[in-house]
């Protein structure tokens, strides 16, 4: 049994059921609005952690290249 760590692909899925809950949910004022807002929460964090870890990456990079 492996686990699966790749929080970048984690939150892409997580992302992708919360728009699917959301289609499937009744619709009312209240419940759209809520849901809306989550969907724009949920994607923002997984744009937001792919955007950093690349920040993180290419610094890893610079800092194997001065020690080569």
């Amino acid at each position: 049994m492996s686990k699966k760590y790749d929080l970048d692909s984690r939150l892409e899925d997580y992302a992708a059921s919360v728009i699917l809950v959301y289609d499937k949910s009744p619709k009312t004022f209240a419940s759209d609005y809520l849901a809306k807002q989550l969907i724009r929460s949920v994607c923002s964090s997984a744009l937001n952690f792919e955007r950093r870890w690349e920040q993180v990456r290419q610094k890893i990079k610079l800092i194997s290249l001065e020690y080569v």
